[in-house]
Parts: C-alpha cells; sequence; structure tokens
C-alpha cells in the first residue's frame, strides 16, 4: 500500500526527527515534514511502508501499520509534549484542555 504518511515508532526527541529526516533523504524521498512519530513525504513520492522498515529498522525505529498501533504512539508523544509543557508554561493548561487542543488540528 502507497502513502504519503509515515508512523514511526521510537522517535523521542528532536535528534530522532533528523536522524528519520537523513535516512530518508538518503533513500531517495522527498519529506514534506518529519515530526516526532510520523513523516509526510512529498506527494509525488508515495512511500510503501513495508520497503522503509528495514532501513528505519536498522536506526532503532518502526514503521506502524497497524491503526491500533498508530493511535497508541500518537497518545504517548502528546503526552510527552503535555509534560514539557508541564514544565515550561508560565500557565499550564489541564490535561483535558491540552489533549483538546492538540486533537483539535
Amino acid at each position: 500500500m502507497k502513502t504519503n504518511l509515515l508512523h514511526i515508532k521510537n522517535m523521542v526527541c528532536p535528534r530522532c526527527v533528523e536522524a528519520v529526516q537523513n535516512l530518508l533523504v538518503k533513500a531517495g524521498y522527498e519529506p514534506m515534514a518529519v515530526t516526532l512519530g510520523q513523516a509526510r513525504l512529498s506527494p509525488s513520492t508515495p512511500i510503501d511502508p513495508k520497503a522503509v522498515a528495514p532501513l528505519l529498522r536498522e536506526a532503532g525505529f518502526d514503521v506502524l501499520l497497524d491503526r491500533a498501533e498508530q493511535l497508541t504512539e500518537q497518545i504517548k508523544t502528546v503526552l510527552q509534549e503535555y509534560l514539557e509543557h508541564l514544565r515550561t508554561a508560565p500557565a499550564p493548561l489541564t490535561t483535558s484542555a491540552f489533549l483538546a487542543d492538540r486533537f483539535a488540528t
């Protein structure tokens, strides 16, 4: 199955984002945006997740194909963002307000 969005497990920091970006470019893909847990590629370069999985696995990442696993990873990423928000925001949002805001987009 071809797609323009990859869901990636084990991305936990900005260095992981950079590593995934570099791996995709090296493999000949055109990433438009790489964020924690996801890589969105140019519409002109669809990607087969099963084909890129071995490349990412060598660097310690996994491609998530199952929808339940994708949602679990997205929730973990958002909760990590919330913990950072609590540490840095002058007036932190409640958990429910943060989640509502984050998932409204």
